[in-house]
């Protein structure tokens, strides 16, 4: 979190609000919103606590929000980040047909775009494709993607169910079940 200390005042958390952030999350402009919140160009990426709540978004439950220089991610109060992906959300219909890891990440991430490499870390697709490879026993994996649309933030959560099994899985292996969870806040100015 980023404190600022001004002359006669004691230092406090610096909080962005929805109107200053917002402009540069429509258009996708890290470097604007790097500057914004004095990210240096040193510092790889730069968290900040962000206030929707002033905005009428009480339902939106983001605290902070983490800029690098290739990604954003919206953090939740508990510490679950949603990248900020900059292109149109999935549908639930389209989200619905995913039946593997693969299809789900491909879905929220399409592999079209070079540079969505930079999002599988905040996703933590390393670690989830390793504990789905080298684990037997049954288990579920999450992926959360967030997305600015039509004056909306929509937020993403998939749960996929894996049962136990003997035999090696990979990204490609059938879950068994899975749950979609799709948010959509209010309409912001």
């Amino acid at each position: 979190m980023t404190t600022a200390c001004l002359l006669g005042q004691a230092p406090g958390p610096t909080v962005y609000t929805g109107a200053q952030i917002l402009p540069f999350l429509r258009l996708y402009d890290l470097k604007g919103l790097g500057d914004l919140i004095h990210k240096e160009d040193s510092v790889g990426n730069k968290e900040v606590a962000i206030s929707l709540d002033e905005d009428a978004w009480n339902q939106v439950p983001f605290k902070k929000i983490d800029v690098a220089d290739d990604y954003a991610a919206l953090k939740t109060a508990d510490d679950t980040y949603y990248p900020l992906c900059p292109f149109l959300p999935p549908t639930l219909e389209k989200l619905a047909e995913a039946r593997s890891y693969q299809e789900v990440l491909q879905t929220l991430v399409p592999p079209s775009r070079s540079e969505n490499e930079a999002y599988l870390p905040i996703m933590d697709v390393p670690v989830s494709v390793r504990t789905l490879e080298e684990s037997h026993v049954s288990f579920d994996l999450h992926l959360r993607a967030a997305y600015l649309h039509q004056d909306r933030i929509v937020w993403i959560e998939c749960a996929m169910t894996y049962k136990e099994s003997q035999v090696a899985r990979s990204q490609s292996t059938p879950f068994y079940e899975s749950v979609i969870q799709i948010h959509v806040s209010p309409k912001y100015k």
